[in-house]
């Protein structure tokens, strides 16, 4: 089993989104896969949206936050493949948690000035607890100037510049809907970027050494 944990210290950065999303893409790249989603959102988002689903996966899981650093052996009986950590914003022992059993720390991150200063303090919590992890620039307007200084911040930061998610009317519905933008319009601009976002994860885990030879996840 691999574990993404999407975290932010800032909160807005639509982590519940992007999490439901890479689950609900993992699940479609490879049917067979059984994918879990921990809801750590002090207001149950993930719940929420999980509960006006009437489709299939992902599965959808609480856990108690001592519970996190032996996430594997907790939720061994579930064979699961893969699990995507929702974090609360902000420093706390959750997030901590969810990062040192974390295989890859997705850091969500608007394309603000306060979301740019907040993500150095993410970043280096996940490499305090040697977690690869890697920005992802969400919410932001199309070919905005904005955008533009977030993008080349990140290329400052280290270079860890993945696909930016744009704010789309198209995302926001879907999710309002139980869904995701990848099953209300899989050829919409929405659902090919957030493809695209969950493409450049599975590379990423793909990298990982531990990785079981043969699988996709």
């Amino acid at each position: 089993m691999k574990i993404i944990a999407l975290a932010a210290a800032k909160g807005s950065v639509i982590k519940t989104t992007l999490a439901a999303a890479l689950s609900v893409a993992a699940a479609a790249d490879r049917p067979d896969a059984r994918v879990g989603l921990v809801d750590l959102d002090p207001h149950g988002s993930p719940t929420h949206w999980w509960n006006r689903r009437a489709l299939p996966p992902p599965l959808i899981f609480e856990m108690a936050p001592e519970r996190l650093t032996r996430a594997r052996a907790a939720l061994d009986g579930e064979r699961l493949d893969l699990l995507v950590l929702d974090c609360p914003p902000g420093f706390s022992s959750i997030l901590g948690r969810a990062v040192t059993a974390a295989d890859l720390v997705l850091v969500p991150m608007g394309p603000g000035e306060l979301d740019l200063a907040a993500l150095v303090s993410t970043a280096e919590k996940a490499e305090r607890a040697r977690a690869p992890f890697r920005f992802a620039l969400n919410r932001t307007a199309f070919r905005s100037r904005l955008a533009g200084r977030a993008v080349a911040a990140l290329r400052a930061r280290g270079g860890l510049r993945w696909p930016p998610v744009h704010q789309r009317v198209a995302i926001t519905a879907a999710m309002a809907d139980g869904r995701t933008a990848l099953e209300t319009g899989s050829a919409s601009a929405a659902a090919r970027e957030l493809a695209v976002l969950w493409a450049a994860v599975r590379a990423a885990l793909g990298k990982l050494r531990a990785v079981t030879a043969g699988k996709l996840i």
